[in-house]
Parts: structure tokens; sequence; C-alpha cells
């Protein structure tokens, strides 16, 4: 799903680098192919498949990821799930122009869908996930009588880190 999948591939990001880090090329490349396969699987969409991509939903303005998990078809805790795909995404397309030329646009989807930072992009909200008069993000996606809840503010704060990183990796001053 959405959650524990985009945590799966913050893992390998984070051990592609560390191989990356003490020059270890068989792990690099061994965690690089592997990321790079499960990122392919859910950037892409083939007909008849039932998991492992986002679509739009135009009368809410966003992306829901298959599979779904903590509500996230009710855009709840996109930041948190979508946070994971973002910092993942800005690691595999600073080590490969490859995967950044082809998925760099979806990966800035994922991002503009909880964190759409540019007025003239009608597709998603304003600042889906992020109250400025708050001063932090909400969880709840459409609402609820508990006030949409932050739950968790270090998931966020990743999801903020993944939204700048992949900005820099892109080289996307407005994303940044």
């Amino acid at each position: 799903d959405t959650y524990w999948g985009g945590k799966g591939l913050l893992q390998m990001a984070f051990a592609m680098m560390g191989a990356r880090e003490i020059g270890d090329g068989k792990t690099f490349r061994d965690a690089h192919a592997k990321l790079r396969a499960k990122f392919e699987d859910w950037l892409t969409w083939t007909p008849g498949e039932e998991r492992f991509f986002f679509s739009y939903v135009p009368r809410w303005g966003g992306l829901v990821g298959e599979g779904t998990s903590y509500d996230s078809d009710a855009f709840n805790d996109h930041h948190f799930h979508y946070g994971y795909f973002t910092y993942a995404g800005a690691l595999l397309c600073l080590v490969d122009d490859d995967f950044k030329a082809k998925f760099g646009p979806m990966l800035t989807l994922i991002a503009r869908d909880y964190a759409n930072w540019d007025r003239a992009e009608t597709r998603f909200p304003f600042f889906r996930t992020f109250d400025p008069w708050a001063g932090h993000s909400f969880a709840g996606g459409v609402g609820d009588w508990n006030g949409n809840g932050q739950e968790s503010t270090s998931e966020a704060m990743q999801g903020w880190g993944g939204l700048y990183l992949l900005g820099l990796a892109l080289d996307d001053r407005e994303m940044r």
C-alpha cells in the first residue's frame, strides 16, 4: 500500500545512498536496481493492473495510490504516505539522470497532491495538507468531527523534507 510501500521505498533509497557513501558498489547497484524497478511499477499503469499505481480523482483534485491504507483514498495522510515517495524519489533522481528525466514529472504530481505550491496549478488544491495559520500540517483529507489532527509531526517533517529534496534533485526552485 502507499504507506508501507512508501516506507519500503525510502528504506531501499537509504540503503542505496549508504552503500554509495561507503563505496560498496555491488550493494549500491543492487539497491538502485530494486528501487528503480519498484518505482517504475508505482509510477506507471498497465491495463488490468490493480495495485502499485496512482490515479487522478478530478472531483477532489488529487491522486489516489492503489493500494490504499489508513483512509488514503479519502485523502487522509497524503503528506505522510506520499512524502516517502518524494523523499525516496529525490534520492533516486540524485543518482540516476535517466530516471529523473522519465519520472520527475510524475514525482512532481505526487508532490503537488499534498503540497501544491503554485496557485496557478488548478488540478490540486493550494497547500492541501498545510495550514499556514496553524503553522503545521493536518492529516485529515476531507475533514472530520475531530479537527483533522496532525497525528505525526516526524512523518509530516519527512514529507516536507522530501518535497525540498525533490525540488533540489529536479532543480525546481519553486518546489524548493
